[in-house]
């Protein structure tokens, strides 16, 4: 009996310390696993500091349908990339909403009041409270609201990733209309955009942002037809806007080298808009332009005075409506900028040495006629064409010009 005993308990003992080792060692495979998860973890996790969007959403965008007064739908956060790919820290989001202008509504050529617009914000601001200054970006002719947001959001990322600029909000308007394009300017024709971008625009992006809503820290800037508009309004209204860039724009009327080359390709005068977007760009641009300038409600279906006219089987100009355009032009914009008591904290003129269409030599009259009339402002001239140009220079000159600085709230 007693060697039985014994053996049990032999047996005891061996599977006592069997199950030791087998605990001791899960244990340690247990404490091994969750380190490695933990590490794996943590690379693979997403920063702090991540924005919602990538150039390459800005065509996957639902527009947003919320009114004026309501806030922007927070778009859809982005899947985390995968560990051994960086994301990039200087990131801006894109957002898009509708306007509905009281000031577009009831233009002769019957173009929507409601509009697309486009908002890059800056990557801090998701994180921090803080205010921004805003810049206004306006298309050119035949473009939309969304013509330069994937453009000039790689050369904004571009310029912060460099250090060369400071947060911004950079908003996008639309000015697109049957005609090609309004030219920033009003008429009963095409609707009134100037109330439309300074008042309207303006006041919707300073309601639904942390902007800073004052002129100090509000600029704009735009290519080609939204170069010309962005010096017009700038110089036109200096206490909405204090900082202009114009890039790829002529800016005094007698230069305009479209008209002249309208002369040769003008046929005959365009019945219906079929006819009219059958024209030649360069004619399009000018019966666009006479719109603003020269509107005529009794002469449907475009409403407004022929800037062409063919006599005896020759085209001509017609002098009367050209007129109306050389004073409603930047220069002249200029002239009367002067009379003003406020005046830019900053004003720049952009331009390539090759561009195609509008050659550099309209853009260096301008600055020196801004020399003559003593405006301060900034030339630039680079080796490019037209409206393909680095938008860094600009965003620099807007970045550094501009206020960052929040004005105090006035006693009541």
């Amino acid at each position: 009996m007693l060697p039985g005993i014994v053996m049990i308990r032999v047996i005891i003992r061996l599977h006592m310390n069997t199950t030791r080792r087998f605990f001791a060692t899960s244990g340690l495979v247990l404490i091994l696993f969750i380190s490695v998860a933990c590490r794996i973890g943590i690379a693979s996790a997403p920063p702090l500091v991540q924005s919602t969007s990538t150039a390459s959403a800005l065509h996957s965008l639902t527009p947003a349908q919320a009114s004026p007064t309501k806030a922007l739908p927070i778009l859809p956060t982005f899947t985390a990339a995968p560990a051994n790919t960086p994301t990039p820290f200087f990131q801006v989001e894109i957002q898009q909403g509708k306007i509905t202008s009281q000031a577009l509504a009831g233009n002769l050529l019957r173009d929507p009041k409601t509009r697309d617009f486009y908002v890059l914000l800056p990557p801090g601001y998701a994180t921090h409270l803080k205010r921004y200054p805003v810049v206004y970006v306006l298309h050119q002719f035949g473009g939309t609201a969304e013509t330069y947001v994937a453009g000039m959001k790689k050369a904004y990322e571009s310029a912060l990733s460099k250090g060369q600029v400071q947060e911004m909000i950079l908003a996008f308007p639309d000015a697109s209309n049957k005609l090609g394009g309004s030219w920033y300017h009003s008429s009963p024709t095409i609707g009134d955009y100037e109330t439309y971008i300074t008042k309207e625009f303006v006041d919707l992006i300073d309601a639904r942002y942390r902007t800073i809503p004052d002129r100090n820290s509000r600029g704009i800037t735009g290519c080609s037809m939204g170069g010309i508009g962005a010096v017009h309004l700038a110089l036109k209204y200096p206490r909405v806007f204090s900082v202009a860039a114009g890039v790829s724009g002529y800016y005094d009327k007698t230069l305009d080298p479209l008209l002249s080359e309208g002369v040769a390709k003008f046929k005959a005068t365009p019945k219906d808009f079929t006819e009219f977007d059958k024209l030649p760009r360069s004619v399009r641009i000018e019966i666009a332009e006479a719109a603003g300038a020269s509107p005529n409600p009794n002469n449907p279906p475009f409403f407004l005075d022929m800037p062409y006219q063919v006599v005896n089987g020759e085209t001509q100009v017609v002098q009367s409506v050209i007129d109306k355009e050389t004073a409603m032009d930047p220069l002249h914009d200029a002239m009367n900028y002067l009379k003003q008591t406020v005046h830019l904290r900053g004003l720049m003129i952009y331009h390539g040495i090759n561009d195609p269409l509008l050659p550099v030599e309209t853009a260096r009259a301008f600055d020196k006629e801004l020399t003559k009339l003593g405006i301060p402002h900034d030339y630039l001239e680079v080796d490019g064409g037209h409206c393909d140009l680095d938008f860094g220079p600009v965003l620099k000159f807007e970045s550094d010009t501009l206020s960052f600085k929040v004005a105090p709230t006035p006693a009541p």
